[in-house]
């Protein structure tokens, strides 16, 4: 088991980087999330891992924090989940915004990610709502509602009604901005971004 790889980053893509170790090149497939942390090419580098091997294939998973390489577990786990749909779900939202989603079952919140259905969202929220808090991922789920963030959604969600759209368009639309922004942003941060959108 590959676990991490520490080297030179040689190339990133936003879907990918390669890293030597010792003369030897990986590729690591990875979500958008850890792309924008990786250094400069040339620059050394640690990535966490996870080899996921298949029938035909063997390919490596790489990371930016040991919260998305679990989550990246957690969501292997559930049935009709692959890997591609688990980078999908990490590139579209942070750690955090999923483990509030998973807590408060808002199904909606997923189905906002490219390739995850009603039914995928709602299996999703089934499966891993126990094994999160078994994980102690809780934790990072509730990280926003000691401030501004996570707290103030109903806010920003009532504010966007207020200018015309349904609950659904507006919970949309937060979910979108949240992930973008990051769990700091302000409400007028939030509200601002969703309306240029």
């Amino acid at each position: 088991m590959i676990t991490f790889l520490r080297g030179k980053l040689v190339e990133k893509t936003p879907v990918s980087a390669i890293v030597d170790v010792g003369g030897v090149g990986y590729e690591a497939h990875i979500p958008l999330s850890t792309y924008e942390t990786l250094p400069d090419d040339g620059e050394p580098v640690i990535i966490l891992t996870r080899l996921v091997v298949r029938e035909d294939s063997q390919q490596l998973y790489g990371f930016g924090t040991k919260e998305e390489r679990e989550v990246f577990d957690l969501l292997l786990s559930v049935s009709g989940i692959g890997p591609r749909l688990a980078l999908a779900v990490l590139s579209g939202m942070t750690v955090e915004d999923f483990g509030r989603a998973i807590r408060d079952r808002n199904d909606l919140a997923l189905t906002m990610i490219s390739g995850i259905g009603k039914k995928t969202a709602a299996r999703m929220v089934l499966e891993l709502a126990e094994k999160m808090g078994r994980l102690g991922l809780h934790v990072a789920a509730r990280k926003g509602e000691a401030g501004v963030p996570g707290r103030n959604d109903d806010e920003v969600i009532a504010a966007l009604i207020s200018l015309g759209l349904t609950q659904n368009e507006a919970m949309a639309k937060l979910v979108k901005v949240r992930s973008k922004l990051g769990a700091s942003a302000s409400v007028e941060e939030l509200i601002k971004a969703a309306i240029r959108f």
